[in-house]
């Protein structure tokens, strides 16, 4: 087989990678003088990196996955390296450590930015990995939360690995009914242990941490001790 160059990739994906040159443009504040060298650096990597991956996909090539998936938020990476799966290290060698009931990633940002970082993550673990997207229905929503959650448990028990459980636009079941929010609270008051089950949070929303405690207590400190701040670097 012929080797691939990354010029021949990106002469391949270019075709393709037209729409996510507009996408990350009207991601840009449209005075772009203001922004800075290290957000520009960013955003030009991840337009490059949508012409290789791009490319691939013609090609035929598994696209690469976890942290080699999204260029850029070094720190996070080894921020959640060292609080995530260094624990599941020790997990598996035996010790007792406390897994995080829940992940929140936030900022203001409007597009897949939060989506993409915290799937990255995911897949660099060696959990399971499911996605749960919210239909508009607050009360199904949150049940096949719980049926997820059931699940890993018993997958767990029969020796498969933890679960992390994808949730996009989190904040959309907040104006759900308090009994609703409730059952969630009781789920995210434990599940890193008792349902060996890690929820990944993504949301537009961009309070400071005193808001999160006082006004949103579904995600107050106690439930989810660890936040991401995901802006454009």
């Amino acid at each position: 087989m012929n080797s691939i160059t990354l010029e021949n990739l990106l002469l391949i994906g270019k075709k393709n990678s037209l729409q996510n040159k507009k996408k990350f443009q009207r991601s840009m504040p449209q005075n772009s003088s203001k922004i800075s060298n290290s957000s520009q650096n960013i955003l030009s990597l991840m337009y490059k990196q949508s012409h290789v991956n791009n490319a691939i996909a013609f090609k035929g090539i598994p696209l690469p996955k976890g942290f080699d998936s999204i260029v850029g938020y070094n720190d996070i990476k080894q921020d959640f390296k060292e609080y995530f799966i260094n624990k599941l290290d020790a997990e598996k060698e035996g010790q007792n450590v406390k897994m995080p009931n829940g992940i929140l990633f936030f900022g203001t940002t409007d597009d897949n930015r939060k989506n993409d970082l915290a799937k990255a993550l995911a897949e660099e673990t060696d959990c399971n990995i499911i996605k749960i997207d919210h239909n508009g229905n607050h009360k199904q929503y949150i049940k096949n939360i719980f049926d997820e959650a059931k699940f890993a448990r018993q997958s767990y028990e029969d020796n498969y690995p933890r679960t992390i459980i994808l949730l996009n636009d989190f904040d959309r079941v907040l104006d759900a009914e308090q009994y609703l929010k409730s059952k969630l609270q009781n789920l995210l008051n434990g599940c890193g242990d008792k349902f060996k089950t890690t929820l990944f949070m993504t949301t537009n929303l961009s309070p400071t941490i005193g808001d999160f405690d006082s006004n949103m207590p579904l995600i107050a400190h106690h439930r989810i001790s660890k936040r991401y701040f995901v802006g454009s670097e």
